[in-house]
């Protein structure tokens, strides 16, 4: 024996009541019609009313998406995480070549990004170069220490008619010997 099916779960009000009056009484105060009494579901009769709508809400979301069931749905979903993934990665790399081609000090990326983040700005290449002219402290120093002075010496008969100078006399001097010189 079920019980279940025979016990009363919901009940429903008829539309249109308002307050205390019935909604069937007219402006003279005369009943119009007899009032129509409360709707008793079971829990089966439930049971499939919300099956129904549930069934409807995921259709409508299957055909949002263009797919037809639950396993095609969470097919798209996974591929949806993988070009986020993507993005970041295509954001990350872009950011790296921006850091690279403005020769900033790679002690100072985090620095770099916690200002863009904490301004709201968002990170480029040409607002990172823009940045730069208050912000010179970003970029890389260069030492001096090991760079060796570089000596151009032009070849001969290339147009260069100006004057020997002391400090050619002297490179030339070293190069083919005092001899040719005296």
């Amino acid at each position: 024996m079920e019980m279940n099916q025979e016990k009363p779960v919901v009940t429903e009000q008829p539309t249109g009541q308002q307050g205390t009056e019935p909604a069937n009484k007219s402006v003279t105060g005369q009943q119009s019609a007899p009032q129509q009494p409360d709707r008793t579901f079971t829990r089966d009769e439930v049971t499939k009313i919300l099956r129904n709508r549930l069934d409807r809400y995921q259709n409508s979301v299957y055909r949002k998406y263009g797919v037809k069931n639950l396993d095609e749905f969470n097919s798209l979903f996974e591929k949806a995480k993988g070009y986020d993934d993507i993005i970041k990665s295509r954001d990350e790399a872009l950011e790296t070549v921006a850091f690279l081609r403005n020769n900033i000090n790679p002690d100072k990326y985090d620095d770099v990004k916690t200002y863009f983040k904490g301004k709201g700005l968002q990170f480029t290449e040409d607002a990172l170069k823009s940045q730069l002219e208050s912000h010179p402290e970003w970029l890389k120093k260069t030492s001096s220490v090991n760079q060796k002075p570089v000596t151009t010496i032009t070849p001969v008969g290339t147009g260069n008619k100006g004057p020997i100078t002391t400090g050619e006399t002297e490179l030339a001097k070293k190069i083919y010997g005092d001899d040719l010189f005296d």
